[in-house]
């Protein structure tokens, strides 16, 4: 390989390596709210995509109500530090990507909007 191809193949990984990784939930990680070395973790499972929305907090915009149900998942994180996940039931939908986003959510904040 010339030299110059070597130089511009190492810019790249270089260039690429600054930027943070995108996970198979499209999300980005931009950094911790907080970091808790233990959280107490609680799970509601549903058997449809209408009971996870029927269990949405009224409060919430309905952008962001349709992007979480047709994730099959969403979080709460409580004031005592615990979180709960709110998930579709794995052996009706497995979506171990959402359930492990919103966990990671519990450990570090919210790290997008």
């Amino acid at each position: 390989m010339r030299r110059a191809a070597r130089c511009a193949v190492f810019a790249a990984l270089l260039v690429a390596a600054c930027k943070p990784s995108e996970g198979t939930d499209g999300y980005a990680f931009a950094g911790k709210m907080y970091d808790r070395p233990a959280v107490l973790v609680n799970k509601r499972e549903y058997q449809s995509f209408s009971e996870l929305r029927a269990a949405l907090p009224a409060r919430k915009s309905r952008e962001w109500k349709d992007l979480h149900v047709s994730r099959g998942a969403w979080g709460q994180l409580h004031a005592d530090g615990s979180c709960t996940i709110h998930f579709i039931n794995p052996e009706v939908s497995y979506q171990p990507e959402w359930i492990g986003h919103e966990t990671a959510h519990c450990f570090y904040g919210e790290w997008h909007p």
